[in-house]
């Protein structure tokens, strides 16, 4: 269940668990830290042997295979974290395995997981505009200047 925000506000959320994937970095351990601080248990999952995020008390570290060089492997690892649990990639490469591999349910059980992230092709498409945006920002385009400034 979550917990209480300091104003006395208790968000209304089923018993839920959470899965943040790829948590060597910031990203991770903030997701890590905002999922705990509401109550939500967390598993982080890396393929590391002491990420960043393994060092967070709000989450059970559990080392999973490296989605680029076992993606099969991968993928089922995550399948079988935690019984029912909402899964957070926070990096591109297990957020492609994830996408490219569809509802992980298959892999264990009906509802077993649900996974934040788009389908493998809009995924995809989405990190090949956020490039197309850098580049057009560090090549001062007139027309990104233009969106930026709404």
């Amino acid at each position: 269940m979550a917990g209480v925000r300091k104003d006395g506000f208790t968000p209304r959320i089923r018993a839920v668990k959470a899965v943040v994937v790829d948590v060597g970095w910031v990203n991770g351990l903030a997701a890590i830290r905002s999922l705990g601080r509401a109550g939500i248990p967390v598993f982080a999952a890396d393929h590391r042997s002491s990420p960043l995020g393994f060092r967070s008390r709000y989450a059970q570290p559990v080392t999973v295979p490296d989605p680029l060089t076992d993606e099969d492997a991968f993928v089922d690892a995550v399948a079988h974290i935690g019984g029912p649990a909402v899964v957070f990639p926070t990096h591109d490469p297990p957020l492609n395995a994830l996408a490219r591999h569809g509802c992980l349910a298959d892999r264990v059980a009906p509802n077993a997981c649900r996974i934040v992230y788009p389908r493998a092709w809009t995924a995809r498409e989405a990190q090949l505009e956020l490039r197309f945006f850098v580049r057009a920002w560090q090549a001062n385009h007139p027309g990104v200047q233009a969106v930026l400034s709404r």
